[in-house]
Order: structure tokens, then C-alpha cells, then sequence
């Protein structure tokens, strides 16, 4: 059997080698592309780019305000071009190690963290790395999902692991109080897919802003910096904490996996009435 030369993310979808139909989110689909990366550099074999471009229905039916696409956010991770990469995708699969997206997780990829952080800031389009590069992340990130996440008639769901659901807003305003109970003029910056209606009575608490920075890898970036992350059920705040390391902050039932390595670092699930971690208010004290 000839041994592999190169290696493909094949990250879901109908991958018709220049755009994709329907698939996963973003941050799902860096889960086999981390995986290409990590066996790329293990096994020196040569990058076949991945399809990232794609068309979703959803977001349109639902009039969201990223429609997914993911148009124009990396660069090609090798100099083969289209024609050679249909070439070899079609004829010569014996050359190709393919990853999926099958049960690849965070403990798969936390010993690879600097790797992955580098790698993914490398791809990344020098546009989208211009828009925050003026963003110090000092303060708070606060991650407000809702989009095509489904409101919950209470919390019980949440609480049992149920993922992929809006967290309530009382929540995250019962974090933002006690940060700023603590420290009343530390920066608030609130990230989400939701108009600014929807948000208000978080946008109405002092020091609290709303931040854009015009594209979803922009915003992953950027929550990424931040020294506080308050997450939300969904993989695109497991990635924020991932890549930054940073102090982060879940609700009851909604910390999957164990991201941050440093000790000295906060990871884990604060309810309505629960003390901050030291960790928490040593830094915002500062």
C-alpha cells in the first residue's frame, strides 16, 4: 500500500472542491482542520487547501446577520491549485489522508494549543486581523449566542448539558454586576449575533458596549483576547477560550471540556449566587 503524500480536511457539507453546500458551523468545521494541521506537521505531508466556502439555506430562512459563508476569511494553506486539487481529490484518493469531523475534541487538541493559535492566525486573512489589532481585550468579552439557538421555557435543560441553547440574559447580567460590584469602571464588551433590541437591558448596564469587528473569525479573534470570557453554549465560545487561554466563565451544565492548561487560569461554571473565583477578582481588581 503506497503511503500517504498529502492530507485533506474534509469538513462536511457537499464539498464540491471550491464551495461547500450546507455543512457545520465555523467552529465545528476547525475541529478537522486542526487535525489535518497537527498530522500535516507529524507526518510532513503536503496540505491539500480546504474548502471553506460555503451556501446555507438557514441562515437566510431565519434572516439571520451572518449568513455562514465563510467567503473570504483564510488563505490556502499550500500553493496547489484548484485544477490539482480536483485532480487529486478525484483520481489519486491513495496519496490522500482524509480527516473527518468524526469524535475529534478539545482533549484531542489541548496539548497542540500554541501550535493551533499560530497556525490559525497565519490563515487567517490580513484584513480580518486588521480590524483587531487595535483591540486590547483588557476588561470582559461577553459571547451572547441566540441566532438559530432556541430560547429554553427554563433552565433545567441548561443545567443537565443540553447544548446549543440561548443562555438567559438574567444570567449574563448577573456576572456583568458582579464584576463591576468589584470593579466599577472595568471594560464590558458584548459580542453577538442578536439586533440590538434583543440585548438592551445588557447594553443599558454601565460600561457595557457592543463590539463588531466585521466577520465571525474577527469576533472569534477578538474574544480570543479578551482577560474575562463569559461564554455561551456553543463551540464558537469553546474556541475563544481554547486560542486565549483566557479566565472563563460558563453557565451550570454548559463547560464541556477542560481548555485551559495554566492553573492559575479560571475555567468553570458560575450560577445566580455563587462566589467569583479569586483568580476572577484578582484580575479584575488590577
Amino acid at each position: 500500500m503506497k503511503e500517504n503524500k498529502y492530507i485533506y480536511a474534509d469538513i462536511g457539507g457537499l464539498d464540491l472542491y471550491f464551495f461547500r453546500l450546507g455543512g457545520p458551523g465555523l467552529c465545528n468545521l476547525l475541529f478537522p482542520w486542526s487535525r489535518m494541521i497537527i498530522e500535516a506537521k507529524k507526518r510532513n505531508l503536503t496540505i491539500i487547501p480546504t474548502t471553506w466556502t460555503s451556501l446555507k439555506i438557514g441562515p437566510y430562512l431565519r434572516s439571520e446577520r451572518d449568513k455562514r459563508s465563510y467567503h473570504d476569511f483564510f488563505i490556502s494553506e499550500s500553493n496547489i491549485s484548484l485544477f490539482k486539487k480536483i485532480l487529486l481529490l478525484s483520481f489519486h484518493r491513495s496519496k490522500i489522508l482524509r480527516i473527518n469531523n468524526n469524535k475529534i475534541t478539545f482533549s484531542d487538541l489541548c496539548s497542540h494549543n500554541i501550535l493551533l493559535a499560530h497556525e490559525i492566525s497565519k490563515l487567517v486573512k490580513q484584513r480580518h486581523l486588521n480590524s483587531i489589532k487595535n483591540f486590547s481585550g483588557k476588561g470582559v468579552v461577553v459571547h451572547i449566542r441566540m441566532g438559530d439557538f432556541k430560547n429554553e421555557d427554563n433552565e433545567t435543560s441548561l443545567r443537565k448539558g443540553v447544548w446549543n441553547k440561548r443562555i438567559p440574559l438574567l444570567w449574563y447580567k448577573s456576572i456583568i454586576n458582579k464584576l463591576t460590584f468589584i470593579n466599577n469602571k472595568i471594560k464590558i464588551y458584548v459580542f453577538s449575533d442578536a439586533d440590538d433590541h434583543d440585548l438592551q437591558e445588557i447594553l443599558d448596564i454601565k460600561n457595557v458596549q457592543r463590539s463588531y469587528f466585521g466577520s465571525a473569525i474577527s469576533d472569534l479573534l477578538a474574544l480570543s483576547k479578551g482577560g474575562i470570557l463569559v461564554a455561551s453554549a456553543s463551540t464558537f465560545s469553546m474556541w475563544a477560550s481554547f486560542l486565549g487561554q483566557n479566565h472563563t466563565i460558563w453557565f451550570p451544565g454548559q463547560m464541556r471540556s477542560q481548555m485551559i492548561e495554566n492553573k492559575n487560569i479560571f475555567e468553570g461554571e458560575v450560577d445566580y449566587n455563587d462566589a467569583l473565583s479569586q483568580k476572577i477578582i484578582d484580575y479584575v481588581v488590577k
